[in-house]
């Protein structure tokens, strides 16, 4: 697979949510949603970011080829532990993935804003939870991980605030698998030289870790993306790749520009890119994802595959609304106008 035969891309659908500022749960913002099943798991911030977990129920209209979302007012998280919550007006739920395993159960990993013991701090730290219906779900804690050695250096990921974790749906070499960023701060990267803004993967026995085998997967690359990368969108098996969609941005000016980007591996060794797109593969564009002069943002996170043979993408848009649209692969030997299906 080579960039000059190859080309992701992510062709724009429609609205799903806007926010309700009506509504105190959401009245600060919606966000970066999940998808498991047919539910569309989306963050809701109420008052001072205090963020939960709420839900909607996607649907498919084939006679009109439109893909929609029903809130059913009901929170799937709230913050409840020490690593969600401070205090009852201080903590959050935050920035799901879900992936569905062989088994056919739902793992969602997700940001719990909350106390970090290990540096008794208030921080970002990543958390996994289980369903079987994508609906009712069980906490299995926050996740740990082993110390990674760079360069000489021996650093402990458990005191780094952490995001933009998401799961493999299949093992690697018999053990869980995920990328995940961890936010190094400048003085971190000084002493040591790891790279700030960096997709990282690691594997576990275990879904709560100890998380291990660490490997730099990807860091800033294109100018649309130099200021830094993240995960978005859990791996979607092809074939015998792995694509992923991720996010990247650029901060100039005091504005942040966010893109969406995409690269492939191959599916024994997911640390390993083998092409990885150039060009976005979705940029702000619509005045949903462009209205604020500070901030312009798409950030794909999830996938649906209800909608027929053509995968769904979904994002979040400043805060503000979800949107989605249809993934396309099309190859140039093929046409332009040819687009390749993703196997089931």
């Amino acid at each position: 697979m080579s960039g000059n035969n190859f080309r992701v891309e992510i062709e724009r659908g429609g609205v799903l949510l806007w926010v309700n500022q009506d509504d105190r749960y959401e009245a600060d913002g919606i966000f970066n949603p999940a998808v498991a099943g047919d539910y569309l798991l989306y963050r809701a911030a109420g008052s001072g970011n205090y963020s939960r977990i709420m839900a909607a129920r996607l649907s498919y209209d084939k006679r009109r080829g439109d893909v929609n979302a029903d809130r059913l007012q009901r929170i799937i998280l709230e913050p409840m532990t020490a690593y969600e919550k401070m205090s009852e007006e201080n903590g959050g739920v935050e920035d799901p993935r879900v992936t569905r395993l062989a088994d056919g159960k739902y793992v969602m990993l997700y940001v719990g804003y909350g106390y970090q013991k290990e540096t008794d701090a208030q921080e970002s730290m990543i958390a996994a939870a289980i369903s079987e219906n994508g609906l009712i779900w069980e906490r299995l804690g926050r996740i740990m991980f082993e110390p990674l050695h760079w360069q000489g250096h021996m650093i402990d990921l458990n005191r780094v605030p952490n995001k933009d974790a998401v799961l493999f749906s299949e093992k690697i070499g018999g053990r869980y698998a995920l990328y995940h960023r961890p936010m190094f701060s400048a003085e971190k990267a000084k002493v040591t030289g790891v790279p700030r803004r960096a997709i990282w993967y690691a594997e576990a026995e275990q879904l709560t870790g100890p998380w291990s085998n660490h490997r730099m997967v990807a860091i800033p690359k294109y100018d649309w993306e130099i200021s830094g990368i993240g995960s978005g969108v859990p791996p979607i098996r092809m074939g015998n790749t792995w694509l992923n969609i991720y996010h990247g941005f650029i901060y100039q000016r005091k504005h942040k520009h966010y893109c969406a980007g995409a690269f492939v591996t191959s599916a024994d060794k997911p640390y390993q890119i083998t092409w990885r797109q150039a060009e976005p593969v979705l940029e702000p564009i619509v005045y949903d994802e462009k209205k604020h002069r500070s901030k312009h943002i798409v950030f794909p996170t999830a996938v649906w595959s209800g909608a027929g043979e053509r995968p769904v993408i979904i994002w979040g848009c400043e805060d503000s609304s979800i949107m989605w649209g249809w993934l396309n692969l099309r190859s140039a030997q093929a046409g332009p106008s040819a687009s390749l299906r993703l196997p089931a």
